[in-house]
């Protein structure tokens, strides 16, 4: 709990500061007006604008003429609040300054305006300044800007309707309280940002707004004149100082009330931004950005969030030994390559998800895999469960007479008796190597590689559709289908059996599991301690408490056909293809 107390520190740290910056704006107009000279005025305005390039420093507090080459994802840490600015705060006609308000990690902010358009400042600066995963946003209602759509087809923005949208919300407050009542540091997770485009009830928005900082939830609010907890408020000079009514009856929309919908506050227009108790009364709104300058960010931004299967290729072929471990990048997320790693705590993977996205997860894996390891390093078995051909092109077809020189096996599984044979083989082998170490007084494989006369590369067992296998062992005996449950439960048992011992056992002997699984619900998934949780959705997965953007294996076919040819064209002359259970032909597995 000490980290999350540190984190709503640095929060509540964040809030004093905007606060702090409000009232100097009242009292430089009050300075003004009882006759302080122009150098008091010169140096208070001074303090404020070092003061708001602390708290706004790169895309969060820009001029849009300066902002074109400024680097992206870089000016937003994820345990640390962010304030953005939204205009030039002018108490005085002498006095001006950027007019910085707090945001993500602290509370929401609200326009009485209902054109969508006066948001496009507020959410560039922050998909501009966050780094890649840190920030998801969800537009509710139509009108999203053409020059953001680049986001959506990148993954990083979603439009939704109100149901989907609120709940989206939900879902994100509830993942954040899991995890801090689990003990873990929040600031890890990604922030949720929902540009609210179009009427809501408040009453349907005053719990989110409520809970919404500690769950790293954000409002950006359209037509919204009821108050709302956390939140700063941004109306018309003209509107305040009129008394228009700022509440709504529970259950109306959001921008209605007594005096009808709130009127645009257009840019430039003085506006009153209020935050709890404080108001400032005299800030003028930033102009929306260029389009130009909208999309070439959008399109930059989408481009670093779709990580490409190039990154899988390293600068030198089988240049990385694996006595230390195996290694590969799977993706981006917050805190830049995200790699998936067989050694240590994480000697076995479960990639959680649906067949053909945790399928596509594994494949990336291989692929990374066998690029950085030579056969000699690396030894691979792939079976596959669930039926889509997954690992057929690491099998030489008709089409392809190429494979993956690291492939010992490649096969579907479908009965009890296409696994078992491999899982025996595999335990055989960890026994024989634990035997082995022993004998030599070696710990792990790291260490008996240099010391023991004999080639022992790690092995990577992937199993995709691995629940689906545990099934298909159910339901046949150790040859074939079975009219009898006792036989089958027997070869289900010994599927489990097995995994699980080389779960137990396999890893500091350089033995590795990689298993898929759309519904992981046998005790022997709970063995396996890298766990990631795959969606199927927007090629996104949980890792470690992270949300990574992974490496699509399907986007870049041509490259990923190279790759397989370089591979199989550096293999030993004279080594054989991997065996294929039940093939009559190598071409049964080749999806043909």
């Amino acid at each position: 709990m000490a980290r999350v107390r540190a984190v709503f520190g640095q929060a509540v740290g964040a809030h004093r500061e905007a606060v702090a910056q409000l009232r100097a704006a009242r009292a430089a107009l009050d300075a003004e007006r009882s006759g302080d000279t122009a150098a008091d005025r010169a140096a208070l305005a001074g303090r404020a604008r070092q003061a708001a390039t602390r708290l706004a420093p790169g895309w969060l507090g820009a001029d849009w003429s300066d902002a074109g080459d400024l680097p992206v994802g870089r000016d937003v840490s994820a345990g640390a609040p962010v304030p953005v600015r939204i205009g030039t705060a002018v108490p005085a006609d002498d006095l001006t300054y950027p007019a910085v308000v707090p945001l993500l990690g602290v509370g929401h902010l609200a326009v009485e305006a209902a054109t969508p358009e006066l948001f496009a400042g507020v959410l560039l600066r922050l998909v501009a300044a966050a780094p890649a995963g840190l920030l998801r946003v969800c537009w509710l209602g139509a009108g999203l800007p053409a020059p953001f759509r680049p986001l959506r087809a990148a993954g990083m923005l979603i439009e939704a309707d109100p149901d989907n949208a609120l709940a989206a919300a939900d879902r994100q407050l509830g993942h954040v309280a899991d995890a801090v009542r689990a003990g873990q540091d929040p600031a890890g997770l990604p922030y949720l940002l929902v540009v609210v485009a179009q009427p809501v009830p408040p009453a349907r928005l005053r719990p989110l707004a409520e809970q919404g900082p500690a769950g790293r939830l954000h409002l950006l609010l359209a037509g919204q004149s009821a108050p709302l907890p956390h939140t700063v408020s941004v109306r018309s000079a003209s509107t305040a100082a009129a008394g228009a009514p700022a509440r709504v009856a529970a259950g109306e929309p959001a921008g209605t009330g007594e005096g009808g919908p709130a009127g645009p506050a257009a840019a430039g227009e003085p506006v009153t931004v209020s935050y709890g108790e404080v108001t400032a009364p005299a800030v003028r709104l930033d102009p929306a950005p260029p389009a130009e300058l909208v999309t070439a960010v959008c399109r930059r931004l989408a481009g670093s969030l779709r990580p490409g299967f190039g990154q899988l290729v390293p600068g030198t072929r089988w240049a990385e030994r694996s006595a230390p471990g195996l290694r590969t990048p799977i993706g981006v997320g917050v805190d830049g390559v995200a790699e998936l790693v067989c050694a240590g705590a994480t000697p076995h993977w479960l990639l959680a998800g649906a067949p053909r996205a945790a399928g596509a997860v594994a494949l990336t894996a291989l692929y990374g895999l066998a690029a950085r390891y030579s056969p000699d390093e690396l030894a691979v078995y792939l079976l596959d469960a669930t039926g889509l051909a997954l690992f057929a092109e690491f099998a030489p077809s008709r089409a392809d007479p190429s494979w993956l020189p690291h492939a010992r096996c490649v096969g579907a599984v479908d009965t009890a008796g296409t696994l078992l044979p491999v899982l025996e083989t595999l335990v055989g082998e960890v026994a024989g190597r634990r035997r082995l170490l022993a004998g030599a007084g070696c710990a792990d494989l790291a260490t008996a590689m240099s010391t023991v006369d004999r080639a022992m590369p790690r092995i990577v067992l992937a199993l995709a559709g691995a629940d689906s296998a545990v099934t298909a062992a159910a339901r046949s005996g150790p040859s074939g289908p079975v009219p009898r449950t006792r036989s089958a439960g027997a070869s289900a048992g010994r599927v489990e059996a097995l995994l699980a011992e080389l779960a137990e056992t396999g890893g500091p002997v350089g033995v590795h599991l990689l298993l898929s699984a759309e519904r992981p619900a046998a005790a022997v998934f709970g063995r396996l301690p890298g766990r990631l949780v795959v969606s199927d959705v927007d090629g996104t997965a949980v890792l470690a408490e992270r949300t990574v953007r992974l490496i699509d294996p399907y986007a870049e076919a041509a490259r990923r056909a190279r790759l397989r040819e370089a591979l199989w064209q550096a293999r030993t002359p004279g080594s054989a293809p991997p065996e294929v259970p039940h093939a009559s032909e190598p071409t049964s597995l080749a999806g043909e």
